[in-house]
């Protein structure tokens, strides 16, 4: 290839060049007649702008450069060459930037598309639509970051086909699924990734804070550490004398909600509970309100504070094994009936006004216009029709709305299951 003329080289023309050069490098390399207009020439590079151009300097303003005709008149000047030419003698070959547009697109397709196969899907099919919505988002691509999305994608599948978990603990199944304890921490591209995922299949904001991105994992059985992971009770009694039954009676005297780690309750595996049923509740105001309102004179009463965690699942596991029931009062939200309906079908829970007629006439003493439901439905497993009211209704009641009905409900210390469900 021939020398570039001296006169092309000027400093003064090289804002000009990578104008160009970014324009062909953008649409293909095509030469057109359209303008290219190059902005905040000083006035040495309008002179030589003008030079090249063969026309009269600009003295203010934009100035448009005809790439064809800059073409033409480069291949008939002393240098002999075109507009290509020059510039990959200048500063070496034009990247075709729309094919690698393509060709990462295609990229990011297969790695899309390899997820899509992967096995959890065909048991967790909301994940499918999580991956929908990490996608048009952009937050997996942000994410990822410089990693390579494919691999951050499967490895937070992998994950998720871990889970639900039962106490696993989140430093273990990092190292077993990326091969680093520190894989899913605050910050890491799969950690970050996979909390989008399970706020989303929760249908709850990303975590904001650290307790709240505990909460999160620990609702699917993950464990950051076991004095993080609790569940909030009270006047529950358990019976015997390790320190975990002593420590709750002496709350339970009192009337003060207490609580109970998931080390507490790992510590006192075996304990036993003498209680008929045990009431549980979704919001840690009902237990605020009842404790001040009942004191000791309440029954037994456990609050799950949004999905089960470990803990909570463990303290309701102890308590059914030692013969007693639970009853359940949540939200009627769709992330309410999600909850409850972990709590009926895992934790076989009976509903505690939680139908149809409880919905109706809650709404009838509400406030408006009260709190609309979100789109994404939920159905009831035990009242099917309850959903189809609540979306007609459009309007959610939470627990501080009823908590004078959950408060009268709660004035007789011991329930017999037939009182369960009323």
């Amino acid at each position: 290839m021939r020398e570039v003329p001296a006169a092309l080289r000027r400093p003064e023309l090289a804002k000009c060049w990578t104008a160009i050069r970014r324009r062909l490098e953008t649409n293909g390399g095509a030469i057109t007649a359209s303008p290219l207009r190059i902005d905040d020439a000083t006035p040495a590079e309008r002179d030589a702008i003008a030079g090249l151009l063969g026309t009269p300097r600009v003295a203010a303003g934009p100035i448009r450069v005809r790439v064809d005709h800059l073409d033409r008149a480069l291949r008939s000047s002393a240098a002999g060459m075109g507009l290509v030419d020059v510039l990959t003698t200048l500063s070496g070959p034009l990247r075709d930037r729309r094919a690698e547009r393509a060709d990462n697109q295609a990229e990011k397709d297969g790695y899309w598309a390899s997820a899509r196969r992967h096995p959890l899907l065909n048991r967790w099919i909301e994940v499918g639509d999580w991956l929908d919505q990490a996608r048009r988002s952009g937050v997996a691509a942000r994410a990822a970051g410089d990693l390579s999305l494919g691999e951050v994608l499967r490895a937070v599948l992998d994950v998720l086909d871990r889970l639900p978990a039962d106490g696993l603990p989140l430093a273990r199944l990092a190292a077993e699924v990326t091969g680093d304890a520190h894989g899913l921490d605050r910050g890491r591209a799969v950690g970050s990734l996979t909390v989008n995922a399970l706020s989303y299949l929760s249908d709850v904001p990303v975590p904001g804070s650290a307790a709240s991105w505990r909460r999160l994992w620990e609702s699917f059985g993950v464990v950051c550490d076991d004095l993080s992971c609790d569940v909030l009770v009270l006047n529950v009694r358990p019976l015997g004398s390790s320190l975990l039954a002593r420590v709750a009676r002496d709350h339970a005297d009192a009337g003060e909600p207490l609580r109970l780690t998931l080390r507490q309750l790992v510590r006192s595996a075996g304990a036993v509970f003498g209680d008929e049923c045990v009431s549980v509740c979704e919001n840690p105001v009902v237990v605020a309100h009842v404790a001040d309102t009942l004191g000791s004179g309440s029954a037994p009463l456990v609050c799950v504070d949004g999905i089960p965690n470990t803990a909570a699942r463990r303290l309701l596991a102890t308590i059914t094994q030692s013969g007693a029931a639970l009853r359940y009062h949540g939200d009627f939200d769709w992330g309410g009936l999600r909850i409850a309906n972990i709590m009926v079908d895992q934790l076989g829970a009976i509903p505690w006004r939680m139908s149809v007629d409880d919905y109706r006439g809650a709404l009838e003493r509400a406030a408006r216009p009260g709190v609309a439901l979100g789109p994404r439905r939920v159905r009831a497993a035990w009242a099917l029709e309850l959903t189809d009211v609540m979306a007609r209704e459009g309007i959610a009641i939470h627990e501080e709305q009823v908590l004078d009905d959950l408060t009268r409900d709660l004035t007789t210390p011991r329930s017999g299951p037939a009182e369960l469900a009323e």
